[in-house]
């Protein structure tokens, strides 16, 4: 069993550990409502053929035509979608310089955030009848800000975090709170199957907003109340956030390889932006198909939470995240060679498995690299430097099958990148075994 890093001694409260826990729990279920790579994209799906075919002549409509369709619309969801949680987050570390109390500015931006959500709902409802670029532009731009405030919030939530739960507990709180979010992720999903197959378009998705909106508002509220003790802040250092990015690059080799790791397993993500669509084509799947593609993802993904939380806490969270990422790229093969809908479906078990040990690693690990009073530089800089690679992968991938009329080479780039992040993984010393 690995002994953890030395740091100062972070205060147990079971009502802390609660607050964290509901907050995950919801955070699971509720967005599995409005998955980028589920249902979001079918919702695009359903309105792209209005907005895919230019009228008029000339060399303008046969470039909107040819370049401007479905894939390329679904793709630009979860493009947008990694825009918004990892850009902000250099704002966002800003904003946490110099802090000794994170919960108020936690708790803020949450209600900005749970606002956003709300937004979707009435958005949806009010513009049902509108047009179809309205129908689609509006909701999804306050999906973006929904994005964008969760960003801008997650250094200040991860340094409270740090503040307020014993690192020894963390990824049992992350893999049970998952695993819980994953069951409720199930229900909610299989309820969505209900909504879509059984409501009139848009009314279907309308109903899973309301309710992503009604899981995630619940689970801010715990967190208004979490018991903070501050700790002494180190002095901050002189210079830019940017430039205490890229001053830890420099000097801090295993965090360097571990973010040039994720920059490669950034191009995995190219495939997430043809899940659906893939699904559509190939095997000429329904909405409730994909609803239960939801519903597999999320039950195996939380499966993957409680089995992987502990071993991370054991054994350390590099070598769970080098295991995810391997397995990730060998799965997403499995998933492309699959011959028929219930292989492919049945394909995501393994792949969410590895995608929550790689998602539950990839954010503790980051707070073992950095030194107390440093997190959230840390955090800002395992989000920005990969970030621009995040955003680009889901777009790349939808392109790439417009352009090419296929999906086989954005599966086969996806599995290659994964693999080649798991060789790079390889070289990284756990952070736990520093004195």
């Amino acid at each position: 069993m690995l002994e953890t890093t030395t740091r100062p001694h972070t205060p147990y409260s079971r009502f802390n550990i609660f607050a964290f826990l509901w907050d995950i729990i919801t955070y699971y279920a509720g967005s599995t409502l409005l998955s980028t790579v589920t249902i979001l994209p079918l919702f695009a799906s359903e309105l792209a053929p209005a907005l895919t075919h230019a009228t008029g002549a000339g060399p303008w409509a046969a470039f909107r035509n040819h370049l401007i369709n479905r894939d390329v619309i679904v793709a630009l969801i979860p493009a947008m979608a990694m825009f918004g949680l990892l850009l902000p987050q250099v704002i966002g570390a800003r904003l946490v310089s110099g802090r000794d109390r994170y919960r108020p500015m936690v708790v803020r931006l949450g209600l900005i955030e749970r606002t956003f959500l709300l937004s979707i709902v009435v958005s949806m409802y009010l513009l049902a009848h509108a047009s179809p670029a309205l129908l689609l532009s509006v909701p999804l731009g306050f999906v973006f800000a929904w994005f964008f405030v969760m960003g801008l919030n997650h250094p200040g939530y991860t340094a409270m975090l740090e503040h307020t739960i014993p690192v020894e507990l963390r990824g049992r709180l992350f893999g049970g709170g998952a695993a819980l979010g994953g069951v409720v992720g199930f229900a909610v999903a299989m309820l969505a199957k209900w909504f879509l197959q059984r409501l009139e378009f848009p009314y279907g998705f309308v109903a899973c907003a309301g309710v992503a909106w009604i899981i995630l508002a619940s689970g801010l509220i715990p967190l208004a109340f979490v018991r903070e003790t501050p700790w002494p802040q180190p002095k901050e250092e002189e210079g830019t956030i940017h430039g205490r990015i890229l001053s830890v690059l420099r000097t801090d080799r295993p965090f360097y390889l571990f973010v040039g790791s994720q920059i490669l397993f950034a191009f995995q993500m190219m495939v997430s932006a043809v899940y659906t669509t893939y699904a559509l084509k190939r095997f000429q799947a329904s909405p409730g198909d994909i609803a239960v593609l939801a519903a597999v993802m999320a039950i195996a993904g939380g499966v993957g939470y409680i089995v992987l939380g502990p071993l991370a806490d054991r054994h350390g969270n590099r070598a769970v995240l080098f295991w995810s990422t391997l397995l990730t790229g060998v799965c997403t093969l499995a998933a492309w060679l699959a011959p028929t809908l219930g292989w492919y479906t049945a394909a995501f078990v393994p792949i969410s498995l590895a995608n929550s040990g790689w998602q539950l690693t990839g954010f503790n690990i980051v707070m073992e690299f950095a030194p107390r009073g440093r997190v959230h530089i840390y955090t800002a800089a395992a989000a920005a430097v990969p970030g621009p690679f995040r955003v680009m992968a889901p777009l790349l991938g939808g392109i790439l099958v417009a352009q090419l009329g296929r999906h086989g080479p954005v599966f086969a780039a996806a599995a290659i990148a994964a693999l080649a992040s798991a060789a790079m993984l390889a070289f990284v010393r756990e952070p736990r075994e520093k004195g």
